[in-house]
């Protein structure tokens, strides 16, 4: 990888877990890896049923209008011939053409001359994150057709940065989880009757209010653990 690229990667992992705490930072996120790798286009989806409620999900694209994801999702997604190659991988395995499949065949399949082609579309780098069947995620950035293929600093580019992917995608997860949990606790003190006092392991006190519109009777003491 070249020092440009290094230095590139080092900038989109500090937004990549940023992401990860704040969501809507996403596409700006897939715009850096486009730009990075000389890609036109980029989008992630990402839904996790592991989180319950469903809070983990994500749907982002940079450079792709909205009409064109419409377009895709509504027939062309069903004959990808891309998306088996790219899901029949070990999670976080590139796939990359003329790798996994020869851009040749790629160029002669119906997606490719009504979908790809008249957006100017040509070789494409993607990667599934999860072999989990609650959890569904991939990302794929496709380069201009007069690029010709990914360079070989480009593809270390992307493999690098893939393991942060998954990391980033697990992390938002968990926070996603703790979350509902949180929010769960808060809608529970709020219906008690009485006053609470919540402590730490140490049993200091963080807080003791009554619930809104609720007179406090009495004071329960709640270990909470951080």
């Amino acid at each position: 990888m070249s020092g440009e690229l290094a230095a590139k990667l080092s900038g989109v992992l500090g937004s990549l877990y940023d992401a990860a705490l704040e969501p809507e930072q996403w596409p700006a996120v897939l715009a850096a890896i486009r730009t990075a790798v000389g890609a036109e286009v980029s989008a992630l989806f990402h839904w996790d049923a592991g989180a319950s409620p469903v809070t983990g999900n994500v749907s982002a694209i940079s450079g792709y209008p909205e009409s064109s994801v419409a377009t895709y999702e509504k027939y062309f997604s069903r004959i990808d011939i891309r998306r088996p190659a790219v899901t029949g991988l070990p999670p976080g395995t590139v796939y990359l053409d003329d790798r996994q499949m020869a851009f040749a065949d790629v160029s002669r399949s119906e997606i490719f001359h009504d979908f790809y082609r008249p957006r100017g579309l040509g070789h494409c780098m993607a990667a599934q994150f999860f072999a989990d069947p609650v959890r569904i995620s991939m990302l794929s950035v496709h380069r201009p057709l007069s690029h010709g293929a990914f360079r070989p600093d480009e593809v270390a580019f992307f493999e690098s940065l893939t393991p942060h992917l998954i990391r980033a995608l697990q992390l938002q997860r968990q926070l996603a989880r703790a979350r509902h949990v949180a929010q769960g606790m808060a809608v529970g003190l709020d219906h008690f009757q009485i006053a609470v006092i919540l402590v730490d392991r140490d049993a200091k006190a963080n807080a003791c209010r009554p619930p809104p519109r609720t007179r406090a009777v009495g004071c329960t003491r709640i270990s909470v653990a951080p």
